[in-house]
């Protein structure tokens, strides 16, 4: 995963750059926490940020994602390798997407087997042809719409450690670079009231 140097994140503090994230952490400063999606508890939940890594060159890709609820448009610019997670609508009676359009974080949580959500990069998938719907910061269902070359430039992607991290000095230990994963995150070129975030790796 490699976002666009405009990229927004969601965090505890809001809606972040970043690239100003990158910033931040190279000088060292505080770095707030993500809001993610685990999907072994089916819960929205927020990870520290431990680092974030630049590279350049990046191909960068624009792909559209459209609310079928609200009728708007998100727009992310990333690497083609950058996954999002995607699922299927079932019929049931147990927590069922609403209209074919909402109450998708329930109906996760109680059809996870049958709704079969999975990880795909955005390359494999093809513009204009996306049946299944992929996860988002709103509650509503989202589904791909197309993407195109955009042009190259910095990509960033952000990382996380399930390993304690100790907080007194004389006991703290550096992290490894094996120690490091990368943190899905919520993410949009843009930011508006109503915008979806589309959940990504």
């Amino acid at each position: 995963m490699l976002l666009g140097p405009d990229t927004l994140i969601l965090t505890n503090t809001g809606a972040k750059n970043i690239g100003e994230l990158y910033r931040d952490y190279e000088n060292e400063e505080k770095l707030p926490e993500a809001l993610t999606y685990d999907t072994h508890f089916k819960v929205l939940k927020y990870k520290p940020i431990l680092k974030v890594e630049r590279e350049e060159n990046v191909e960068l890709y624009t792909s559209k994602y459209y609310d079928t609820f609200m009728s708007k448009m998100t727009a992310l610019a990333s690497s083609r390798d950058t996954e999002i997670l995607r699922y299927d609508i079932i019929p049931t009676k147990k927590e069922p997407i609403v209209g074919g359009s909402y109450n998708v974080y329930a109906y996760l949580k109680n059809n996870w087997k049958a709704a079969d959500p999975d990880w795909q990069p955005i390359a494999e998938l093809l513009n204009h042809g996306a049946i299944a719907p992929n996860l988002a910061s709103g509650d509503l269902v989202v589904k791909f719409v197309e993407r195109k070359v955009l042009s190259e430039d910095f990509g960033y992607r952000i990382l996380t450690s399930d390993k304690k991290i100790k907080t007194k000095k004389k006991d703290s230990e550096p992290l490894l670079e094996s120690d490091y994963e990368i943190l899905p995150v919520f993410a949009s070129q843009s930011f508006q009231f109503n915008y979806n975030f589309v959940f990504v790796k």
